[in-house]
C-alpha cells in the first residue's frame, strides 16, 4: 500500500523540492478533487480512472435484537472505476 507521505517524498525527490512544497502540492491536488466531488462532478483522469458520487439505493433491514423492520434512507456513495487500459497494465505486471 502506498501512503500519502510516500507520494510526498517521491515528488520531493523527483522535482528537487523541499518537504513543505511537495506536501502542499499533494494536498492541493487532493483538496481540488474533494471540491469537485462536493459539486457532484465526476473526476476523470485519462487512461487511469473515473471517480464520482452517486445515490445508493435505500433498503429494508431488520434490527438484529428487536427484529423491528427499518427502512434505511438513500445515501451517497463514492465510486471509482479504473479504465480498461489501466487494468490491462496491472494484469501485465503480474503475468
Amino acid at each position: 500500500m502506498i501512503r500519502k507521505n510516500e507520494i510526498i517524498d517521491h515528488i520531493r525527490k523527483k522535482f528537487n523540492l523541499n518537504r513543505i512544497e511537495s506536501r502542499d502540492i499533494v494536498n492541493e491536488i487532493f483538496d481540488y478533487m474533494k471540491e469537485w466531488l462536493k459539486k457532484w462532478e465526476e473526476i476523470s483522469i485519462f487512461e487511469f480512472f473515473k471517480m464520482g458520487i452517486k445515490d445508493a439505493m435505500s433498503r429494508t433491514t431488520q434490527h438484529p435484537k428487536s427484529k423491528k423492520v427499518v427502512q434505511e434512507k438513500l445515501y451517497k456513495k463514492v465510486y471509482c472505476h479504473f479504465t480498461v487500459r489501466f487494468r490491462s497494465v496491472i494484469k501485465d505486471l503480474y503475468k
